[in-house]
């Protein structure tokens, strides 16, 4: 907490403490072979040996020196190495490697390209350590945990180079529904492009039907020799498919609890998480699974789309025989790489305003049942069937009111200034409040309700303003708004979707974000006034900046940016 106060004006130090209390978690009495025993049955699979197809196998025609790492590729790896991280089983951390000089960056390399022509490396490489991380629900559950694995540093110094040159062949194969783990995609795309679809579809009367499909322990659960048929498939050279082989062929793993390592074990099932190009070869997976369906367009056009985060997908239909449709051929064919449908906890929402069947608690859509709900938590953001976001501000500001309660032990330690408060504040407290903040459309009553707990959290942090001796009152609203210099926490968001939309406006037109957010239905609106529209208050906040030109302006990012500093403490917004 000292080191806090003393680097307060040092923001990598500042995150990099936040992100440390975050990660803290309580060690649960688990014993060791009882968590070796939930990952080997997790981890080890038997798999129909013929169930994938071998048709459509494309081979691309390139020579294995094309794909041997250059220097510079290996150096900008190894720059890229991140700091202040475990090592694995054998205790090296990325650090030795990063400033171990001259001579051990070359002998680095001459292992790497050797292992690369060979397609043999090191069998130490073969085993990480396996630290079971609490998901939700009864810690003294194993089922309850999900296992990041612990590899050795050279080993990720390898897959990050195989992972490289995948991501020059993926980036332009995978299809546009999935924002998982991609350059210039995040969440935020795929929460926007829902909250796009929904608010439309609910102003222009079209009754759309959503499933939100969640796979049971879906990296873990990869059948491996179908993950390779799906990398043939998209026409990942043999080079490169031959090295991820090599590299989980024999995978074996220890697992790390209080009373130490478990026995090693070896396993053949899933994708590492840990591992760099993990998140590729699941998307490659993902990838086929999805155009197996042939849904890789837009509801504008189509009776049926499909987001997807990596593995949270979801299944968007204009009818339920369409959605139905849709379903079984993601079932079977996810089924075939070892991934199962979670009946408990995919969901189904829907956008009609028929009031027959509004009271049903579950729906049948095909050989399943699925619950029924209103609103649906999706990738941190909660996703209304009218479009609505008065659960997702009441929720938002609860979170709010955790994170302070987390930081408490800072936020009423006298050691630390108010100025450092006011910094942990922002970063950790007003961040968790203002997630997916660009995506928002916001009624005054819940700029209101912002505005009163960020009050509320700088009156705790400022304390009582003293008037004269023994004599104090709490601070007015203009008072905090000075503090805060006024970028409060509704201007902090009206940037961020000013920002947002400069974004939007850059890509490129077959985006689904934009083509969604520039989509302007055909069917007729109902009768009164409609409801706010997210593009409108962006539109009106810039209207109120008195920008000039801003359509021109918004193709410059230096321009925008200016823009958007220049919100953040725009005192008429």
């Amino acid at each position: 907490m000292d080191e806090l106060e003393k680097d307060n004006k040092n923001n990598v130090k500042l995150y990099q403490y936040i992100r440390k209390q975050n990660r803290k978690q309580t060690i649960v009495n688990i014993d060791s072979k009882d968590w070796e025993k939930h990952f080997q049955k997790l981890l080890r699979r038997d798999y129909d040996a013929d169930i994938m197809d071998q048709n459509q196998i494309v081979y691309r025609d390139t020579s294995d020196e094309q794909y041997l790492p250059t220097k510079e590729e290996y150096f900008n790896v190894l720059k890229c190495l991140k700091m202040n991280k475990e090592g694995g089983i054998d205790g090296i951390v990325n650090e030795m490697f990063k400033y171990g000089g001259q001579i051990l960056e070359e002998k680095m390399y001459e292992l790497i390209t050797s292992i690369w022509i060979t397609e043999k490396m090191p069998r130490e490489w073969d085993t990480g350590i396996i630290i079971p991380i609490l998901k939700k629900g009864k810690p003294h559950l194993c089922t309850n945990y999900r296992g990041i694995s612990l590899l050795n540093a050279a080993y990720k110094l390898l897959t990050s180079l195989i992972n490289k040159k995948l991501q020059e062949i993926t980036e332009t194969e995978v299809g546009e529904y999935q924002y998982g783990f991609r350059r210039g995609r995040s969440t935020i795309d795929a929460i926007h492009s829902m909250n796009q679809i929904i608010e439309k579809c609910c102003e222009h009367n079209i009754n759309i039907h959503i499933l939100f499909v969640d796979f049971k322990q879906a990296f873990d659960s990869i059948n491996r020799d179908a993950m390779v048929q799906d990398m043939e498939k998209m026409g990942i050279p043999r080079k490169l498919i031959n090295l991820v082989r090599m590299c989980i062929k024999n995978s074996k793993a220890v697992v790390a609890a209080k009373n130490g390592n478990s026995e090693e074990f070896a396993f053949n099932a899933g994708v590492r998480q840990g591992d760099g190009m993990s998140a590729t070869l699941f998307n490659i997976v993902m990838d086929r699974i999805v155009k197996n369906t042939h849904a890789e367009g837009t509801i504008i056009n189509k009776s049926v789309q499909i987001i997807a985060y990596a593995d949270d997908l979801a299944l968007i239909a204009r009818d339920k025989e369409s959605l139905s449709k849709l379903l079984a051929v993601i079932t079977n064919e996810a089924s075939k790489r070892g991934l199962d449908i979670n009946v408990e906890k995919t969901k189904y929402l829907s956008t009609s305003k028929r009031q027959e069947g509004r009271d049903k608690k579950e729906i049948v859509i095909g050989n399943f049942k699925f619950e029924i709900v209103e609103n649906f938590r999706y990738l941190g953001s909660i996703i209304d069937n009218e479009g609505k976001r008065q659960v997702e501000i009441t929720q938002r500001i609860q979170s709010g009111h955790r994170a302070y309660f987390k930081y408490s032990s800072i936020m009423k330690s006298s050691r630390i200034s108010k100025d450092t408060k006011l910094r942990v504040y922002k970063a950790a407290i007003r961040s968790v409040v203002t997630y997916a903040a660009e995506t928002m459309s916001l009624t005054r009553d819940a700029e209101e309700k912002m505005s009163r707990f960020e009050r509320k959290i700088v009156r705790r942090i400022m304390g009582m303003k003293k008037i004269q001796d023994q004599e104090y009152r709490t601070l007015m609203n203009h008072e905090i708004e000075d503090i805060l210099k006024g970028e409060n926490i509704v201007r902090a968001i009206k940037a961020r979707r000013i920002r947002w939309y400069g974004h939007l406006k850059r890509m490129e037109k077959n985006k689904h974000a934009r083509k969604i957010t520039e989509w302007n239905p055909d069917n007729n609106r109902s009768r009164g006034r409609p409801k706010i529209r997210w593009e409108d208050q962006v539109r009106k906040d810039l209207s109120k900046l008195d920008i000039q030109e801003w359509s021109k302006k918004i193709q410059d990012r230096t321009q925008w940016k200016e823009i958007v500093e220049q919100a953040k403490t725009y005192r008429q917004l």
